[in-house]
């Protein structure tokens, strides 16, 4: 077994330095210190972060801290790669953490000292803690910025790693995008499940000098979550995985999350935090959702108006432009049951139903269509005629499958073939087409009963 050299700093609290026993540890940290002997920190970080937001720490002339004042908390990130440039972050816990912050440190290969998963104190006084653009910072006194970056020959005076067994970081484990950006995770350790690096055809490596801004020496990568949420992970062009070929599937991704200003910006340590080894999965917009069952007979709500708007049905939602189901009314056309839908449409207005919801792998639709008996005056036998359309993307833009007519006061089984490919999410719309009248309204159709086939 080898042991540790014993570290030594000499001073007193007073001066701002740190006193120092003994550290023996064991080269796997397997077993846990024989003596370690350093001040107990007297505030949390936590109650640091709210005290300095709250102004009610005492300052010296210089802004910095002028209390006695020690906070104890976990290394997280790693400039082992290069992705992390003179700083680093620490949280309170182990896992489960309430309170992350990041300390700014003048000098490199900062994890032979503070090494991943390793506790350390720090002696506030004569150091700033401040919000800087978003992000509550530890660093120096510097007339230039409003944290500034401590000196490496100093840095020992403020900051030591305490002699407790390196831990394993447990991230904190979310599922989206807009969770994983909350303040409270500014600077902790968080894995985003269910996301992917949104065109990695495009980045193609982690680092493309290509797609950098200006002169900045990072690259923003997109990723996308399965609500369609995007931010960016932060690479630098010095990061040893800068050259490394994007994944192109999706998975979880582990990262500390930093800001600046109203940016989010997310951070790897290296490529072992992404671990996208599933397939790539197609974005569902708020809102959409898979069809329940497969045929739909609109008995199960009322809309008793042409306003457009939208109606929870038993194979999910559906969009009514100048129609709705109406109350039973001897003028509707009915396959079954006693409702049905009502399509009008005028000169400024189209008359629709539109699925809210998709069916995977469409093939046909099958539509009970016809004209409701209301009087049209001398326009009761003109052309009554359905135009189906097809999305594949979620409404954003529409494909005619064609159109098709039928009768007055006489419901026909119409039959569109859709034949979409196996894994297409195909959402649906009906639009009236039927002859305008020169009252400005459209000829009033029915549409009852229809059935998706797969």
């Amino acid at each position: 077994m080898n042991t540790i050299s014993k570290l030594t700093i000499a001073g007193v609290l007073s001066l701002g330095l740190f006193t120092a026993q003994s550290c023996v540890q064991d080269d796997d940290y397997a077993t846990p210190p024989i003596e370690c002997n350093l001040p107990s920190p007297n505030i949390s970080l936590a109650d640091l972060v709210s005290k300095v937001t709250a102004g009610s720490i005492k300052l010296d002339a210089n802004k910095a801290i002028a209390e006695d004042l020690i906070v104890q908390a976990y290394v997280i990130s790693s400039d082992e790669t290069g992705n992390f440039y003179k700083t680093i972050s620490l949280q309170d816990k182990v896992e489960n953490p309430t309170t992350g912050i990041q300390i700014e440190i003048d000098g490199s290969n900062l994890y032979n000292s503070y090494p991943l998963g390793a506790q350390v104190q720090i002696n506030l006084k004569g150091l700033i803690v401040a919000n800087d653009r978003g992000v509550m910072k530890i660093g120096s006194v510097d007339p230039k910025y409003t944290v500034g970056r401590i000196p490496s020959a100093v840095m020992s005076t403020y900051m030591v790693k305490t002699c407790e067994a390196i831990q394993v970081i447990k991230p904190k484990v979310v599922t989206s995008i807009e969770e994983a950006l909350k303040p409270t995770n500014l600077n902790t350790l968080v894995t985003i499940e269910g996301v992917q690096f949104e065109n990695p055809e495009e980045y193609l490596i982690y680092t493309n000098k290509e797609k950098a801004i200006g002169s900045q020496t990072q690259v923003n990568v997109p990723i996308i979550d399965k609500k369609g949420d995007t931010t960016y992970i932060r690479n630098s062009f010095y990061a040893t995985f800068a050259n490394d070929v994007l994944p192109t599937k999706s998975g979880s991704i582990t990262i500390v999350a930093s800001r600046y200003n109203s940016d989010y910006q997310l951070f790897i340590r290296d490529t072992n935090d992404v671990k996208f080894d599933q397939g790539r999965f197609t974005v569902i917009p708020e809102g959409y959702e898979e069809i329940k069952g497969s045929k739909e007979d609109f008995e199960s709500a009322k809309k008793n108006n042409y306003n457009t708007g939208d109606l929870d049905l038993t194979t999910g939602t559906w969009t009514f432009s100048d129609g709705g189901v109406f109350d039973p009314s001897d003028n509707d056309l009915k396959s079954s049951g006693t409702s049905s839908v009502r399509l009008r449409g005028t000169s400024t207005t189209i008359g629709f139903l539109q699925s809210k919801f998709f069916v995977i792998g469409l093939k046909t639709l099958k539509v009970n269509f016809g004209g409701a008996t209301f009087s049209e005056g001398a326009d009761a036998d003109k052309e009554i005629k359905l135009e189906v359309l097809i999305s594949t993307d979620f409404g954003v833009t529409w494909k005619s499958v064609g159109e098709k007519t039928s009768e007055r006061g006489k419901l026909n089984l119409l039959e569109f073939p859709i034949n979409a490919a196996a894994t297409d999410r195909v959402a649906v719309k009906l639009v009236n087409k039927s002859f305008l009248r020169s009252t400005g309204n459209q000829l009033r159709v029915n549409i009852d009963d229809i059935e998706f086939v797969k």
